[in-house]
């Protein structure tokens, strides 16, 4: 199903105009493969890129076929060369188009960087290693930061101490792709506790953007709605040296607002028809909203769970406009996963009253079950052993004489050799290590 929202062509075409190069080039494959757009907006984003291809004479993307297919071309269309790129930068385009991110962070890790291109550098290093999805290895960036002229940072030149902010966006953003929201908006918030300049960055996007600001703004959003408790919200909202970002991110104080006035029909709205549509036309965004999703649901769940000992499904699903069938298959994950005392009984989310003895009596129950357990278990490997060292001793009886039969047989002979010495020795000797668990 096609996307469809407030979202008009206009904005679609403004918001993909942004891009240039290979971000451009990620972002036209993005929307072409997903439920985002119209049939006519995937031919324009696909021959959009196919023009771009053309124009640096290099076509080995690995979207090029899809690109093609979105577009109706049968091959790529010729347009005029761009001539003014610089050999090295070509190389490294053309190694990022094709997807060898290997190679090209290498190229930018042993090219010699002067100081006041550094964190310029930096953050194209970790741009790479986002693409490549290491993001473990773009959060590890940020200890090399640590070691270079951070203290002077404010009397560099304006472009690095901007691709210094954006670094540290980028780490926050690798921790909401992993689904730790938590760490995502608490990191962020220490960072802009450091440097409030982090506003500014904030408030108007760079020219060819790695990722949109409203895109990132987004993810602390949902961070935040997700991590934070329910009953902290309250005190978050007041929190002093928040409000220079609340004034550039209105839309977590309105979600927070109706979230504590307990408007959950009302805050699911917009949790779906203005963030969820965003996850749609953000590979960005779209790497954490599933999982977040559901615990913004869940955590609405519990809370009706904690001052219930009944509930309609029904009525959750009218109230919190979430389908009936989402709803009864996220309460039952929920009861399940958390180990929480309700049942559904058809239409009902009922609370189960325990015996008082009931928990420790099935506490017993697992404990001996675990014992039986191990003990068959200890049963098996000492009947293990004794065939084993039963069947050592018969081998060892075929292989050597007892010490009766060699003195025996050496009381006959008029000497002993070295050999002689040897067998009885190693015969003497034989022994058997075990060890029972």
């Amino acid at each position: 199903m096609a996307h469809s929202n407030a979202t008009d062509d206009s904005e679609t075409k403004m918001m993909f105009d942004q891009f240039k190069g290979p971000n451009m080039i990620e972002r036209a494959h993005y929307l072409i493969t997903s439920n985002y757009g119209t049939p006519e907006n995937k031919k324009q984003w696909a021959t959009k890129a196919l023009q771009y291809l053309s124009e640096i004479n290099y076509i080995m993307s690995p979207h090029l076929n899809a690109f093609l297919k979105a577009s109706g071309y049968a091959e790529v269309p010729e347009t005029v060369s761009i001539q003014d790129i610089p050999n090295d930068q070509m190389i490294l385009l053309q190694k990022i188009i094709s997807h060898e991110f290997d190679e090209a962070l290498y190229s930018l890790e042993s090219k010699k960087v002067p100081r006041n291109e550094y964190y310029r550098n930096l953050e194209m290093i970790m741009q790479l290693l986002i693409r490549a999805k290491n993001y473990k290895g773009a959060e590890e960036l940020e200890y090399r930061m640590d070691n270079i002229y951070v203290n002077q940072i404010h009397e560099t030149l304006k472009e690095e101490l901007d691709a210094y902010q954006r670094i540290q966006l980028l780490s926050c953003a690798c921790l909401f792709f992993e689904e730790q929201y938590f760490s995502c908006c608490s990191n962020f918030f220490k960072f802009l506790e450091n440097d409030d300049g982090i506003i500014d960055l904030l408030k108007h996007d760079s020219l060819d953007p790695f990722i949109l600001n409203e895109e990132f703004l987004l993810m602390i959003v949902i961070s935040v709605l997700v991590s934070v408790p329910l009953d902290n919200y309250a005190d978050f909202i007041y929190l002093e040296h928040l409000k220079a970002f609340f004034e550039v991110c209105p839309l977590l104080i309105e979600c927070l607002q109706l979230l504590i006035d307990t408007k959950f029909g009302k805050f699911f709205e917009i949790w779906h028809e203005v963030v969820g549509s965003k996850y749609q036309e953000s590979p960005f965004l779209n790497k954490g909203w599933v999982a977040a999703k559901l615990m913004m649901r869940s955590k609405i769940y519990f809370f009706y769970l904690r001052i219930s000992n009944y509930i309609h499904i029904s009525y959750l699903s009218k109230t919190l406009g979430i389908d009936i069938n989402a709803v009864r298959e996220e309460l039952s994950l929920l009861i399940e996963s958390a180990h929480l005392n309700f049942k559904i009984d058809g239409d009902l989310v009922v609370y189960k009253v325990k015996h008082y003895l009931e928990d420790p009596v099935q506490k017993l129950r697992e404990n001996q079950v675990l014992i039986d357990k191990e003990l068959e278990h200890r049963k098996s490997q000492n009947s293990e052993l004794q065939n084993i060292i039963h069947h050592s001793i018969v081998t060892n009886e075929e292989k050597f004489p007892s010490s009766r039969e060699l003195s025996s047989k050496l009381l006959e002979d008029d000497h002993m050799d070295i050999n002689d010495v040897n067998t009885l020795s190693d015969a003497e000797s034989l022994s058997f290590e075990y060890e029972v668990d």
